[in-house]
């Protein structure tokens, strides 16, 4: 787990600087948003937690607009 913490860490201090910045408020807001997603799941990962697979949702999603391939 202290890799993945490495990691994001590293992600953080090298991207965020940056776009604060240059003021690109937008693009730190989803990359926030997409960086604590994706380190979540890392975590649970580490720690052994089954996580759902995300193709049944898709399916689900698809089914539901009635759209097949």
């Amino acid at each position: 787990m202290i890799i993945v913490i490495l990691a994001f860490s590293a992600m953080v201090v090298w991207q965020m600087p940056k776009l604060i910045k240059e003021r690109r408020w937008r693009e730190l807001k989803y990359f926030s948003i997409f960086l604590f997603v994706g380190f979540v799941l890392n975590v649970l990962l580490a720690m052994g937690v089954e996580l759902p697979d995300p193709t049944k949702g898709i399916q689900i999603f698809f089914d539901t607009i009635k759209l097949h391939y």
